[in-house]
Order: structure tokens, then sequence, then C-alpha cells
């Protein structure tokens, strides 16, 4: 009996030790395998409304542009937001969209993405599907040409070193716009995600005149702060790639402006728009002739996103050019 009793004892506390601990589970870690539909929502109501600036000045008929020359886009405003309005008309195929990419990271690690174009400004929409758990969502836009991309995504495995390439800066639709978001899926079987992304660098429009009356046959903006990448880690602090050597933000020379002849000296004012990336920017004018050259640095000039600034140069007052906010007042 004695026996029997001490086995009894000993089962009795045995079983009351199990039910403490099933009570008392706080640092058991606990599982959460269930997925999550998430509703993706991308506006793009940001993406190009802010570039937005009238030449009161200057006629779209007393200025020329290259492309004019040498593809089917037809320019009938010099104001940047007017061209965006109507950006799925500038090509005769039809071909110009809107590129967005949304890329869903988790301990900085991709484990999907949605990639998509469209020719119209209505919101983006897609549905994906997800394990819970917590997310980094980075969403950006860009144009996209034919099948030429202006930006290009590189090393998008690792948010670490995930970035945008700029390929080319040197038009109106280099533009890009950028946005993230932490989030937390697990809670609901269906959510909605709301990405819109904003401006990451300016605009500037470029207007030289009366060059006409010189001797030059190449006209130049060159900076030594060149951005062309742009990090997508939101915690990077320095988040843009500099080509070491600088760039050309803007050039023209006669030989631009038609495809089979070649002016001697430029015949008409010209203009045309450039993307600037870097935070500061430092810009020169050049101009050179087979007999002469003009070089004129100006300071560094801090940029705002989202802003329209303006790079104008008279060869009647060629000492004086102006870079600087977009307005009308630097007008000769």
């Amino acid at each position: 009996m004695n026996m029997k009793r001490k086995l009894n004892n000993y089962m009795t506390a045995i079983m009351g030790l199990f039910l403490l601990t099933s009570c008392h589970n706080d640092d058991v870690p606990v599982i959460d395998t269930h997925t999550c539909q998430v509703n993706v929502e991308v506006s793009l109501d940001n993406f190009f409304s802010c570039y937005d600036f009238t030449d009161t000045k200057h006629s779209v008929e007393n200025a020329v542009n290259s492309r004019e020359f040498t593809s089917s886009m037809h320019y009938d405003s010099l104001n940047p937001l007017e061209r965006y309005k109507s950006f799925n008309s500038y090509y005769s195929s039809n071909s110009f969209k809107i590129e967005a990419r949304v890329l869903f990271y988790k301990d900085d690690l991709l484990v999907d993405s949605i990639h998509a174009f469209t020719d119209n400004t209505e919101p983006i929409k897609q549905r994906i599907e997800l394990a819970a758990g917590k997310y980094t969502v980075i969403a950006t836009l860009s144009f996209f040409r034919s099948s030429a991309a202006y930006w290009t995504l590189k090393d998008r495995e690792n948010l670490k070193t995930a970035y945008l390439q700029s390929l080319y800066s040197k038009d109106l639709w280099s533009i890009m716009s950028y946005t993230y978001k932490e989030v937390t899926l697990g809670s609901s079987k269906e959510s909605v995600l709301e990405m819109t992304p904003r401006p990451v660098g300016a605009l500037c429009y470029a207007y030289c005149q009366n060059f006409q009356n010189s001797v030059s046959d190449y006209v130049a903006i060159e900076t030594d702060h060149y951005a062309n990448g742009y990090k997508l880690d939101p915690r990077e602090t320095n988040k843009f790639i500099y080509n070491e050597e600088g760039g050309i933000l803007f050039e023209k020379k006669p030989s631009h402006f038609q495809e089979k002849t070649v002016w001697q000296t430029f015949q008409r004012d010209f203009f045309d728009f450039f993307y600037i990336l870097a935070p500061q920017c430092d810009v020169s004018f050049f101009s050179s002739s087979d007999d002469a050259m003009e070089y004129i640095p100006l300071p560094s000039y801090a940029i705002e996103n989202g802003t329209v600034y303006m790079a104008y140069w008279d060869y009647d007052h060629k000492a004086n050019p102006y870079f600087g906010k977009a307005d009308n007042s630097h007008w000769y």
C-alpha cells in the first residue's frame, strides 16, 4: 500500500507540473504559418504632378528640340506637366508606359514582387499572397518606352544591396519616384496595402537662346556630382551612387537635329529637359567650336525633390548663364 500511495503521489506531482508548464508558455515561440491575401494599390498621383512650369517668354514654335526631327514624338507645349499628361500619345507605336515595381523584403531578402506597366494614370491594382510576418515594402515608378527602360533594378535579391540605376537622364522622361512601408501581415486573411511613390530628384528645363549668332558647334551643361544610382534600403544614410568622373546633364550639337544633314551652326533657339538625381548639383555651361571655347562654372546648388529647375543661356549675354528654380524673371 505504501508503494502504491507513493506512486500516486508521484503521478499527481507530474500532472501538476505539466499543467503548470502548459499555463505559462509565454517563452515558447508561436509560429503563424497562415498566408494573407494582399490587395496592393500603387497611386500615380504624385509621380509627375509637381513638375508644372510655364515659360511665358518663349513658344514651342520659336525653338526646336532634337527629338522632333528623329522620332514621331510631337512637342506642342514647353510645360513639362502638359507633356506628361499626354505621355501615352507621344509615340505612334503607343508603347510609352509607366513602369511600377513593388518589392517585398522579409529579413532583407526578396520574397516576392510586382512588376506592372500602364498607359494611364489610374492606380495600379494587383493581388499577391504572402506568408504572415514583417515586411519592408518598396515601390517605385518610372517611364518605359518600347523595350528600353529608363531605369533598371540591380542586385534586387537583398535589400541591403538593391538599387535603381539610371540608364538615361537627358530628357523629360527620366524622372523616378520612390516610397517604402514597414508592414506586418497575419492578423487577418486579407489586407489592403496602398503605396504612393513620391519624386526623387528634380527636373530641369534647359533653354539656349541666340546661339545661331555664334560659331559654336557644341553646347553642354556638365556637373562634377553626377548621380546615376539610388539605393532602395530606407535605412541607408547615403542613398546616392555617383559617377566618379562626373557627367553631362545636357548637350546639343547641330548633328542632333537632323538625321541626314549636319548643320554648320545652330539655326534657332533650342531647348530640352534633363533629370537631376543628386541632392547637390554644381553645373558648368560649356560651348565650343574649332576656334573658341567658353566654360562657365556656377556654385553648387541644393536640389529639392519634385521641383522644376531652369538652365538658361543666352549667347548675347554668355558670361551670365542662370541655373536655379524655374521662374520667368531671368530672361533676357
